[in-house]
């Protein structure tokens, strides 16, 4: 009886090693890598997104005039989240001033309100803003925009402190 257990647990060691390398070479035993981690994003913001450019209506946000600058750009949250508004300067986009003033106006003039300073207009659908100066009557200044998805805030991994004596 004897004789014939050593073959079998010869057998059995050898398989279970072929089984232990197989496992190595598919990756089932290597260390595994952490997935990075997935933002947490709101699946319908594409649709939002999709959805706002249509919208040809008029959005109004009281901005401080040293906010709107020529040489910069600056942004505006909206209101219901996920998105945020780029406004920029850009003379070889937007060559007629007065055709948003006239067509803010108009609009407006429609649902019974009227054109207020200090107050940025932003419309959609035309990727377009209008900025009406306080304290300058009738002196405004049109933007392009951008309409873009809230990035998630990347995660920061502190540096180790140092101290006086630590050698470079």
């Amino acid at each position: 009886m004897k004789i014939y257990m050593l073959p079998i647990v010869i057998i059995i060691l050898f398989s279970s090693c072929m089984s232990l390398k197989k496992d190595i070479n598919s990756g089932k035993l290597a260390k595994d890598k952490p997935e990075p981690k997935k933002e947490a994003v709101d699946p319908e913001i594409d649709q939002k997104l999709a959805a706002l450019e249509r919208l040809n209506d008029w959005f109004s946000y009281p901005v401080a005039q040293n906010r709107v600058q020529k040489t910069g750009t600056f942004s505006q949250p909206y209101s219901r989240g996920g998105i945020y508004f780029e406004m920029y300067y850009d003379e070889k986009e937007v060559k007629n001033y007065a055709y948003y003033d006239y067509k803010l106006r108009g609009d407006l003039g429609r649902k019974g309100q009227s054109v207020k300073e200090g107050i940025l207009y932003l419309n959609p659908a035309d990727k377009a803003a209008v900025y009406y100066y306080p304290k300058k009557e009738g002196e405004f200044d049109v933007l392009k925009v951008r309409i873009k998805k809230m990035e998630p805030v990347p995660e920061t991994v502190p540096e180790p402190a140092k101290t006086k004596n630590a050698k470079k």
